[in-house]
């Protein structure tokens, strides 16, 4: 999934939908949130490209008196979009049921393309490397998820991110993406870990109390590294692939010394 606003805010009246009514409250407060925050920055007519825009807001160079009200709504929507991805996958973590119904349209496209239409997708099909049928799994019985659909919805991971079609053009915009992971990178979990300890922080006034503030600090990082050495060794036991994923790590260069032929 890599959706734009309107899309997004589809999928999630699709969900809404397919509840017939059980569809949880903040469901609907969520979306209208989420399409306040999804924004697209456009360049005006004889500006820079949206490659050269980004890479001056983000070095922080200066970029003209004109593109300044632009360049605070991109970093203003970077800042929210950390927060809102935690938000978004908090929810789906706490309404399970949404979760599969938000999976089964973003999978399956019924409402987006229609019942029975060829557009609508009802297989996953999936082949290993050798090139052997690796998985093949229906995506719905009867309209509803399958269980591989419920299979599937625990492991997507949602997240806002800029998307840019050309670095050359003049546009780029927010989308909603979808990530099939067995778990959290690194950085997913520290991040969300340092947002709920400051909302902590914010309830309960510690910052008032130093000594208060110490001790939950202290906390804090004991079980953040808990945490962090718990999911290194979940991860880690499912092969390299996986632990570069979770360290956010990516190989782009192999060398191999010490071979004679």
């Amino acid at each position: 999934m890599s959706a734009k606003k309107g899309e997004a805010l589809s999928t999630f009246r699709a969900a809404i939908s397919y509840m017939d009514g059980h569809a949880p409250a903040e469901a609907d407060k969520l979306a209208k949130r989420i399409s306040k925050f999804m924004k697209e920055i456009a360049m005006p007519k004889g500006g820079p490209t949206i490659g050269e825009f980004t890479k001056a807001v983000k070095t922080n160079k200066s970029i003209g008196k004109a593109l300044n009200s632009l360049a605070e709504q991109y970093l203003k929507a970077a800042e929210v979009r950390k927060k809102m991805t935690i938000e978004l996958n908090d929810f789906f973590s706490a309404n399970e049921e949404f979760s599969r119904w938000f999976t089964y349209e973003v999978a399956t496209g019924e409402t987006k393309f229609g019942p029975e239409q060829l557009a609508t997708a009802n297989w996953v099909l999936k082949f290993s490397t050798n090139g052997s049928v690796e998985e093949l799994e229906p995506l719905s019985v009867g309209s509803k998820p399958s269980k591989y659909i419920d299979k599937l919805s625990k492991k997507v991971h949602y997240r806002f991110s800029w998307k840019t079609p050309s670095s050359r053009g003049t546009k780029t915009y927010m989308s909603l993406r979808g990530d099939i992971r067995e778990a959290k990178t690194l950085d997913e979990l520290i991040e969300h870990e340092c947002h709920n300890h400051s909302l902590s922080y914010l309830d309960e006034g510690i910052m008032d109390n130093i000594k208060g503030a110490w001790e939950k600090a202290k906390k804090f990082f004991r079980n953040l590294l808990d945490k962090i050495l718990t999911a290194l060794l979940n991860v880690a036991s499912k092969g390299l692939s996986q632990l570069l994923t979770f360290l956010g790590m990516q190989i782009t260069k192999i060398s191999i010394v010490g071979l004679t032929y």
